[in-house]
C-alpha cells in the first residue's frame, strides 16, 4: 500500500532543523516526507518541478519564520488551488519580513495556522495536528458512505431505491467508496455504469 505523501515547504537556508524536524515526525507516522532534504540530486531540473511534487502530495506543511520565499509561497497557493490539505506552522520572531507578514495577514482568514517557540514546541504540534487532520479525513470518509455523488450534488441514498443505476463523479477522498461495478452506500448496493473522476 502506498504510504501518505507530506510535501515539506519552507525556506531552506532559514528553516533548515525546522524542516528536518518536520521530516522526523512524518517518517515516524510512516508517511513519506517530499522534500528537498529527501531528493535525490538530479541534473537538469525544470524551473517549477517543486510544483508538480506538491500536486502529487496528500498533504501540505508549510513553516515560516523571518524571511519571504517565493518557491515557499508558490507551493502553499498551489496546495490550496489544488485543494490538498495544508497545516502552517509560524516560528515566533521579533522582527518579520514584510511581504510575509502581508502573506501570512491574507492566509490567516483562507487557513487555520499554528505558531511555534521552538524544536520541542514544533514537533508537537506538527505530530498532533497530523493526527488531529487523519483523523478528520477519515471521519468524513465514513460520513460520504451515507450519500451519492452525481453531477457533483450530494444526494441521500435513502432518497433512490436499490439497484438503481447510477453514473458517479467522484474525487479523491471517495475512492475508496467504490467497488466495481457496485457501489455500496448507506447498506444499499448501486450498479455502477460511469465513473467520472473529478
Amino acid at each position: 500500500m502506498k504510504k501518505l505523501a507530506v510535501f515539506v515547504s519552507g525556506k531552506e537556508h532559514e528553516l533548515r532543523n525546522e524542516r528536518k524536524i518536520i521530516d522526523e515526525v512524518i517518517k515516524s507516522l510512516c508517511f513519506d516526507a517530499i522534500d528537498s532534504e529527501n531528493r535525490p540530486a538530479l541534473n537538469n531540473l525544470p524551473p517549477d518541478f517543486y510544483i508538480d511534487e506538491v500536486q502529487n502530495s496528500d498533504i501540505y506543511i508549510g513553516v515560516f519564520a523571518k524571511e519571504e520565499s517565493n518557491p515557499s509561497l508558490k507551493e502553499f497557493w498551489t496546495a490550496r488551488k489544488t485543494q490538498i490539505p495544508t497545516l502552517v506552522f509560524v516560528k515566533e520572531v521579533d522582527e518579520r519580513d514584510p511581504k510575509l507578514k502581508e502573506f501570512l495577514n491574507e492566509i490567516e482568514v483562507k487557513t487555520y495556522y499554528r505558531t511555534f517557540t521552538d524544536e520541542v514546541d514544533l514537533r508537537k504540534r506538527v505530530k498532533d495536528s497530523l493526527i488531529n487532520l487523519i483523523t478528520d479525513e477519515f471521519r468524513k470518509s465514513q460520513n460520504l458512505s451515507e450519500y451519492l455523488i452525481i453531477s457533483g450534488i450530494l444526494i441521500m441514498a435513502d432518497l433512490l431505491p436499490e439497484g438503481n443505476p447510477i453514473s458517479l463523479n467522484i474525487s479523491r477522498t471517495d475512492l475508496s467508496l467504490i467497488t466495481k461495478p457496485y457501489v455500496l452506500l448507506d447498506g444499499k448496493n448501486f450498479p455502477v455504469i460511469e465513473i467520472l473522476k473529478v
